[in-house]
Order: C-alpha cells, then structure tokens, then sequence
C-alpha cells in the first residue's frame, strides 16, 4: 500500500503494489477529482473510494479498519509458506 500526499507524485512514481484511495467527499483541502485524478494514474489501482458526508480525519476514521484488516492479509501472505518459499 503507497500513500501519496502530492497531486503530482503519482506522475513521477512507479508503484508496483496493489493500491487503494478512500477519500472524503467533503474534504475541504483536497477535492474528490484530486482522488479520480490519481486512481486513473496509479497503475493497478485496486480500488478508490469516496465516502459521502465525511472529510479528511472522518473519512480516516471510517476507513481505518479496512486499512487495518488489509495491512494484517498482506503480513500474513508474506508469512505464509508458499511465499517463504519464492524467497
């Protein structure tokens, strides 16, 4: 998972990661186009959500167990002994 925190950075990194954008609607500092902008130019973008009515720590707030609950599968897929194994 890569957070990027500039518009423009998405341009100048290769990320070869499945990558995921929640993002809230009424963020006030960073419009949901700043969010369709960088799904589009991620490469593999897995998934880009926007949550109504929420905005910047809100929208954290909401999405921070599935950030949490994605984080702990990926661990466990590199502790898995099939991947062990390609190491």
């Amino acid at each position: 998972m890569v957070v990027i925190a500039s518009y423009h950075l998405a341009q100048e990194i290769v990320i070869g990661v499945n990558t995921y954008i929640w993002h809230g609607a009424e963020d006030n500092w960073s419009p949901v186009a700043m969010a369709e902008y960088l799904a589009s130019t991620i490469p593999g973008c897995s998934s880009a959500e926007v949550f109504n009515g929420l905005s910047d720590y809100s929208c954290l707030y909401r999405a921070a167990p599935e950030i949490c609950r994605q984080l702990g599968a990926a661990s466990d897929d590199l502790r898995s002994p099939s991947s062990l194994q390609q190491h």
